[in-house]
């Protein structure tokens, strides 16, 4: 209900900004046409198709002039994105696997949450208390397979995609939209 009031603001919007730009240009296609008239005193039916040439502009300006149902679906994905809750996806502290004439070995230690929608909170919920030690496994592995540069990375966005690509393949669905973390900590030892 509250998007269809929208729609219709929004149409009605779109008439007005529409019609006024069309006003415009029939406006300057009418001085124009004077103009012409005037300073080269050509016939009236030489000026009527300098208008009627006018005319394929202001048709393709007017056909992009709004888009109802592309405005909703961007304020609807503008508002999905503030309606994300997060999902604990648990705790790991994995050791990386050691490189041979390196004498330090690198500890990655997290906690991560996944974002989700609403709707698919509490399906995704089920699915990682029904499939928690395969999941386990999974990410296990992709972890111990990224290079120490995704971890050092500043915001961390190849470890965050490929956690949720991990997870999303795993489900067969894409739920999770955005991953985050609680605490994370990369360190060498030695």
């Amino acid at each position: 209900m509250k998007y269809e009031a929208q729609a219709q603001r929004t149409q009605r919007t779109g008439y007005a900004a529409c019609a006024g730009f069309l006003g415009r240009m029939t406006r300057y296609c009418l001085i124009r046409r004077r103009y012409v008239r005037r300073q080269t005193g050509e016939s009236m039916n030489r000026c009527s198709i300098n208008a009627v040439g006018c005319l394929p502009a202001i048709v393709a300006v007017l056909a992009g002039c709004y888009d109802a149902d592309k405005l909703l679906r961007q304020r609807a994905e503008v508002e999905s994105g503030t309606r994300l809750e997060e999902v604990d996806l648990g705790e790991y502290r994995v050791t990386l696997p050691h490189v041979l004439g390196d004498a330090t070995d690198s500890v990655v230690d997290f906690h991560a949450f996944g974002q989700v929608t609403r709707r698919d909170r509490d399906k995704l919920a089920t699915a990682l208390a029904a499939r928690e030690p395969e999941l386990r496994s999974k990410l296990l592995l992709m972890l111990r397979g990224l290079p120490d540069a995704a971890y050092e990375e500043p915001k961390l966005t190849a470890l965050r995609q490929q956690i949720a690509e991990a997870i999303n393949r795993s489900l067969d669905k894409n739920m999770i939209k955005q991953v985050g973390f609680f605490r994370f900590t990369f360190e060498r030892v030695e």
